[in-house]
């Protein structure tokens, strides 16, 4: 159970994928503009990142380590991510026609978002179980959300009229993201004691 628990912790604030690896920037910039925007990124991706592991875990357990050339496994998994999405955006159509409706606009980001395939290709090689899995994506997703909503309220703060003109716009959101990704860098040394 501490080893869960661990993973969990692990994924969502010590290996955040979007500080510590810098994959999934796109959408941080993309959707921080508004809180709307964001807030509906964060529930797709939490809806997305824990089926995306487990399936494909499971698919590269079961099929791709034994039925798939090395060579192809990436462009497999691809697919298969895609696909995932796919169908987890009509899941959410069938079932929550009106979140459907927010997050229709943010479906295409997410079909190539290097977040998901950074975060399958972390659990590929750092994963042994279904369930340990399944936490990596889902403490993935919770960490991608957390920074996004901090992204979110500095960004508000960032169109001040003092920041100096060569700074201004795309270069300040970079430097804010390298300060938080120290910031989360400092949790680097966290163990739990046993």
């Amino acid at each position: 159970m501490g080893e869960l628990l661990l993973i969990f912790i692990s994924a969502g604030l010590v290996n955040n994928i979007v500080l510590t690896h810098m994959l999934g920037v796109d959408p941080l910039i993309a959707t921080s503009k508004k809180n709307g925007a964001a807030a509906d990124t964060c529930l797709f991706m939490i809806s997305t990142m824990p089926v995306v592991t487990a399936i494909t875990y499971l698919f590269d357990f079961y099929l791709f380590s034994r039925f798939i050339a090395d060579y192809m496994q990436l462009t497999a998994t691809v697919m298969l991510i895609v696909i995932t999405v796919l169908v987890n955006g009509l899941i959410l159509q069938r079932l929550l026609p009106q979140l459907f409706l927010r997050i229709e606009k943010i479906i295409p980001l997410m079909l190539v978002n290097s977040t998901l395939l950074g975060v399958v290709l972390f659990e590929n090689n750092h994963i042994n179980s279904f369930i340990s899995a399944l936490l990596y994506g889902l403490g993935s997703a919770m960490g991608f959300s957390l920074v996004l909503m901090m992204f979110v309220s500095i960004r508000k703060r960032l169109n001040h009229p003092d920041i100096p003109r060569p700074f201004q716009g795309v270069a300040i959101l970079f430097i804010t993201l390298g300060l938080l990704s120290m910031g989360f860098l400092g949790l680097s040394g966290i163990t739990l004691a046993r």
